[in-house]
C-alpha cells in the first residue's frame, strides 16, 4: 500500500486512490481472453495504451512505495508523479479525440457479444478510469508540485517519443503485429497509407499540443499553490 509523505494533503484519500489505481490498472491490462487462456499477447508492447497503463501499475505498485517511505527520495516524488500522470493522460486524450470516434462509428449496429463487452470494459478502464484516477491523485494528493518546471514537461515526453520512434521503425520494416497483422498499432501512424510527411505532421502536432498542455498544467498548479 502507498504511504503518503508525512504532511502531504489528503493522506487517507491518497492511500485509497493509489489502491484503486493499482487494482484498475491490473484489471485493464489483464481483461482479455488471451490472458485467461494463458496465451501470450505478442503485440502487447506495440500499444502505447498498454505501456502507459503498465507504467502506472509499476509506479504505484513498486516505485511509489519506495519514494514515499524513504526520506532521501522525497525530492523525486513530484517529478515521478507528474511523469506518470502526463503519460497516462496522453493515452486518455489521444484515444478520446482521435481513436474513439471512428471506433464507435464502426460498431454502430453491432451485436453486443461477450468478446465485445470485454473489449469495451477493458477500453473504458485503460483509457478513462485509470487516467482519471491518476489525475485525481496528482491534483489532490501528490506533494511538492511547486517544484515542477518546464524541464518536467520535456522529460515526460521522452517516453512517448521513444515509443513513436520504435513503432514507426518497426512499421517501416513491415513487421506485422501478431494480434492484428498490421504493421502499425494506430491508424494515424500508418506511413504506408498516409505517407511519411502526413504522419510526421500528426506526430509533431500531438507532441506540441502535449507539451503546451503540460506546461500550462504546471503553471496553473504552481500559480494556485502560490496563493496558499
Amino acid at each position: 500500500m502507498i504511504h503518503i509523505t508525512p504532511g502531504a494533503p489528503h493522506e487517507y484519500l491518497g492511500t485509497l486512490l493509489s489502491a484503486l489505481i493499482i487494482v484498475f490498472s491490473a484489471i485493464g491490462l489483464t481483461m482479455h481472453e488471451c490472458f485467461y487462456a494463458g496465451i501470450r499477447r505478442k503485440g502487447f508492447y506495440c500499444y502505447f495504451t498498454n505501456l502507459s497503463n503498465l507504467l502506472v501499475l509499476l509506479h504505484f505498485g513498486l516505485i511509489s512505495p519506495r519514494l514515499y517511505t524513504l526520506p532521501p527520495l522525497y525530492p523525486l516524488i513530484p517529478h515521478a508523479d507528474f511523469f506518470v500522470t502526463a503519460n497516462i493522460m496522453l493515452t486518455c486524450t489521444v484515444f478520446s479525440s482521435i481513436l474513439m470516434p471512428p471506433i464507435l462509428s464502426s460498431l454502430r449496429g453491432a451485436s453486443l457479444d461477450r468478446r465485445l463487452m470485454m473489449m469495451a470494459c477493458s477500453s473504458a478502464v485503460e483509457h478513462h478510469i485509470v487516467p482519471l484516477l491518476t489525475l485525481c491523485y496528482w491534483l489532490l494528493c501528490s506533494p511538492g508540485k511547486e517544484q515542477l518546471g518546464i524541464a518536467d514537461a520535456w522529460i515526460w515526453m521522452l517516453f512517448p517519443s521513444l515509443y513513436l520512434l520504435g513503432v514507426l521503425r518497426r512499421g517501416m520494416k513491415g513487421i506485422p503485429m501478431y494480434d492484428t497483422g498490421l504493421a502499425y498499432p494506430y491508424p494515424f501512424l500508418d506511413i504506408g497509407r498516409y505517407g511519411a510527411k502526413a504522419v510526421s505532421a500528426v506526430c509533431i502536432r500531438l507532441c506540441a499540443a502535449a507539451f503546451v498542455i503540460s506546461v500550462a498544467a504546471v503553471a496553473v498548479v504552481r500559480l494556485i499553490l502560490s496563493f496558499r
